[in-house]
């Protein structure tokens, strides 16, 4: 039997690569989320940011407007406000504490239109039997007061009404009656929140003619043994009642029916 003799060989602990003091490569910040957003908004949402780097610096421009940004917590968005909605070119770029950086990355960006100004574009105004209503559909369910105003036989109505707690806030106008009268409606929407009014949408109606005058078109009365025969369609799709007044024998009388037709004796 025969033995071997085997070297233990121990590594050598010295780094492959000594910290010389050089600055160190800080990736490009592409995973940076930059977004449009209603109310004319430009959204900036930091990822998880290595511990190399202590800084950041955005600018943002457009035409012959600069807006630079120096950013060391990044922790909150960036929210930055606009006045109009064309598109913006936002630059970033990452700082080290050796006063390295990055390579500077570069988005376009358009923010969006103020809220109001979507709710009124998306309005739908629609004419019922004697009556106006308006639908608007929120996006960010804030708090809004809907100015429905028109003009009828010279005189001015204004009427105000507040967001309710559904997506959709649906208002309904009565008095609408004139079936032969186009009624031509002004909307401005207030954002609460935002402080901000919309721009003035308009909405012509010409409502459907209210139920009685619908019945009302179709009585016809003739003799029916011994009595008298009121027979009526009903085409408003409710189920209206019609009171019926008549004289017997010199007595006032009244019926109230919901049905088609009524008999009433001599």
């Amino acid at each position: 039997m025969s033995c071997s003799k085997e070297e233990l060989i121990l590594l050598d602990k010295t780094p492959m690569f000594e910290d010389d003091g050089s600055p160190r490569i800080i990736a490009r910040p592409e995973n940076v989320i930059v977004e449009g957003e209603l109310n004319r908004k430009i959204r900036i949402t930091w990822p998880e940011v290595s511990k190399n780097v202590t800084s950041a610096k955005v600018v943002i421009t457009k035409a012959d407007f600069v807006n630079e940004i120096t950013v060391t917590d990044f922790n909150p968005d960036i929210i930055f406000q606009s006045e109009d909605m064309e598109e913006y070119k936002v630059d970033i770029t990452y700082f080290g504490k050796d006063e390295s950086s990055s390579k500077t990355h570069s988005i376009f960006v358009s923010p969006k239109d103020y809220e109001v100004n979507i709710i009124g574009e998306n309005m739908v105004a629609e004419g019922v039997r004697g009556k106006a209503r308006f639908s608007f559909t929120k996006l960010l369910m804030g708090e809004y007061t809907y100015t429905i105003s028109y003009n009828y036989d010279g005189k001015d109505v204004v009427k105000q009404f507040n967001s309710g707690v559904d997506t959709v806030d649906t208002f309904v106008l009565d008095e609408i009656e004139d079936e032969n009268h186009i009624y031509n409606f002004k909307v401005k929407i207030n954002d609460k929140v935002f402080d901000h009014n919309s721009y003035e949408f308009t909405a012509s109606i010409k409502p459907s003619p209210v139920p009685y005058l619908v019945i009302s078109e179709t009585l016809t009365a003739k003799q029916y043994y011994g009595g008298a025969l009121l027979s009526w369609t009903n085409r408003s799709l409710r189920s209206d009642k019609v009171v019926v007044k008549y004289r017997v024998g010199g007595r006032k009388l009244h019926a109230l029916k919901n049905r088609i037709y009524i008999q009433i004796p001599y």
